[in-house]
């Protein structure tokens, strides 16, 4: 996990996973889903650096989510864990290419 820093106006963790993708975890008063109310929002972060609407799509229906508690962002995290534990990222210039290794679900 990296803290960027806590203060008045925003918190923001990046959670790394297994395969290279991070996930990013903020709140605070100029978070746009939920954050000026305490919720927190996550996106999932390619190995690139960039937002990815197409990974994990049943939880995040191509968007950044808002509006969560602190069991939501726990619960996520733990099922994005699970998932991304055995898969292997190659990253193209332009792409990342998902790898399933044969014991994943």
């Amino acid at each position: 996990m990296i803290k960027f820093g806590q203060n008045v106006y925003r918190e923001h963790y990046l959670f790394r996973l297994p395969d290279g993708f991070m996930v990013s975890v903020a709140k605070g008063y100029y978070s746009t889903y939920g954050g000026d109310k305490g919720f927190w929002e996550m996106a999932i972060i390619n190995p690139k650096g960039g937002i990815d609407y197409d990974v994990d799509e049943d939880i995040f229906r191509g968007d950044v989510l808002g509006y969560l508690t602190d069991v939501n962002v726990i619960d996520i995290l733990s099922e994005l864990k699970r998932r991304h534990k055995h898969r292997r990222t190659i990253t193209h210039m332009f792409n990342t290419v998902i790898l399933r290794d044969e014991e994943s679900d």
